[in-house]
């Protein structure tokens, strides 16, 4: 008999609550660079609670993933921005 994994094994979490951070700070009137630290923090240490801690080596690639995960996130907090809700300065 095969074991089929249950929804709450399978299902990627992790990327829809991506979406949902994009999403959520796109309605917020924060600055951008704000947010990208916010999210790189955060990214940082969810790294660390499940990705484990080997020696130095593990810091790098946490710090990586954070950043491609943060320009993830950005890119798409400017996808959700409404066009009337982003500021250009002349």
């Amino acid at each position: 008999m095969t074991h089929h994994a249950s929804f709450t094994e399978s299902f990627p979490f992790g990327l829809v609550g991506i979406f949902v951070l994009a999403y959520l700070s796109s309605l917020t009137s924060t600055k951008p660079i704000y947010m990208d630290i916010f999210y790189f923090i955060l990214y940082m240490i969810t790294s660390r609670i499940w990705g484990g801690y080997v020696n130095w080596t593990s810091w790098v690639i946490f710090a990586v993933t954070s950043g491609v995960m943060t320009f993830f996130t950005a890119f798409l907090r400017a996808t959700f921005t409404k066009p009337e809700n982003n500021q250009h300065q002349k």
